[in-house]
């Protein structure tokens, strides 16, 4: 993980599923840990120090509710009946703590709805002035490119590598190290073109013109870690 630029860095740690421990040794330093409803209970499980907890608070345990109030957590509960998901809200106060990059955690969950728009959020256009914007789901990775921000960096020779559009196409597409490379591509949201490429040389590299580009490695935490050891 790239950190030379030295970003001013937000955790955000969403409900769900808890996210898979041995990330923790390979994220960026933070300077925020938001987390959204029972990602509190999940940041606390990880031996984080909460900045923030957001959300309408309705899964978070009453012990964890019961810790953040002992811990002085500056907390900003929403009505059940708001417009936006927890994550988005999560999202929005780690602009307001002045983050340039996010990392989200998450281990998924059980409703796929809750993890679309988990994806979702991360194509929305106020996250578009980061940067750097990225997710841990399970142990899956998803690094989110736009036309100013292109990605560069190193995956195993022969590891699987997928690039899915968020929220419209993403037109112009350059990938290179990959064996089906793209040279000025557009993918559409209702295709999936880009699923299931492979990685073939380093650095891999990865710009488009406009749109949002999901960029998925797949399993990339167990690579770089043995399942349940540390890394």
């Amino acid at each position: 993980m790239d950190t030379k630029n030295h970003p001013s860095t937000a955790i955000v740690v969403t409900g769900g599923l808890p996210p898979d421990p041995r990330v923790v040794s390979i994220l960026p330093s933070p300077d925020f840990v938001v987390c959204a409803d029972s990602g509190f209970d999940h940041a606390l499980a990880l031996g984080f120090t909460v900045d923030a907890l957001v959300g309408d608070l309705d899964s978070i345990s009453s012990d964890g509710l019961a810790r953040a109030d002992e811990l002085g957590v500056p907390i900003t509960m929403a009505s059940p009946s708001k417009d936006e998901t927890d994550t988005e809200l999560a999202f929005v106060e780690s602009l307001r703590l002045g983050a340039s990059a996010i990392v989200l955690l998450t281990g998924g969950g059980d409703r796929i709805d809750h993890l679309l728009g988990v994806i979702a959020a991360l194509g929305h256009h106020t996250l578009d002035g980061l940067e750097r914007l990225e997710a841990w789901i399970g142990s899956d990775h998803l690094a989110v490119a736009r036309p100013h921000r292109p990605l560069e960096f190193d995956r195993s020779i022969g590891s699987t590598f997928s690039l899915l559009p968020l929220g419209g196409p993403a037109v112009g597409v350059r990938a290179s190290g990959l064996e089906w490379t793209l040279s000025g591509d557009t993918l559409d949201p209702g295709r999936a073109r880009g699923v299931s490429n492979r990685v073939t040389s380093n650095p891999i590299s990865i710009s488009l013109d406009s749109g949002i580009l999901a960029v998925i490695t797949p399993g990339l935490l167990d690579s770089l870690s043995p399942k349940g050891g540390p890394t």
